[in-house]
């Protein structure tokens, strides 16, 4: 089974490093940080930056997770860990249905060596799969009704 952790919350972006992060979150919610949310503190940290900046009304960004988008797709939840070669194999058919058979052959060589692990190729093309679904008008959220956080940022996941 796969799992979504749970992502860094607004105050343990201003953390310096793992153990000021899970302070932190100890303080406010009670709960440890996950090294997972911890590893993509920096990124969320960027993007939180240029939403606001760039996008306050969320008109062209939206929250996503990749095995939110996987079990929408697939009608249930994906029955092996991305990690593992099932795992991988069973995300690559969703996708070779719905986008094609070659669109991983074909785009995998052209980014292999540059610092982008195969599973970050699968995770995007979910992102694109729920992206096309906002368009179209047929995503969903969760929570049905999101709450706004400290920054008037919609907290919901897009599938």
């Amino acid at each position: 089974m796969t799992s979504v952790f749970s992502a860094p919350i607004r105050p343990v972006l201003e953390a310096t490093d793992y153990s000021d992060a899970s302070r932190i979150r100890q303080d406010v919610e009670n709960k440890g940080m996950s090294r997972q949310a911890w590893g993509i503190t920096t990124k969320v940290r960027e993007m939180d930056a240029a939403i606001r900046e760039l996008d306050p009304g969320q008109s062209m960004v939206r929250e996503g997770h990749p095995e939110v988008s996987f079990k929408a797709w697939a009608g249930n939840p994906m029955q092996n860990a991305k990690q593992k070669p099932a795992g991988r194999a069973e995300r690559e058919r969703l996708i070779a249905a719905h986008l094609g058979d070659d669109l991983i052959p074909n785009l995998w060589p052209q980014l292999r060596g540059r610092g982008v692990a195969k599973n970050d190729l699968i995770d995007a093309l979910a992102m694109l799969w729920s992206a096309e679904r906002l368009r179209a008008g047929k995503a969903q959220v969760i929570p049905s009704s999101p709450e706004y956080d400290s920054c008037g940022l919609r907290m919901e996941i897009v599938y």
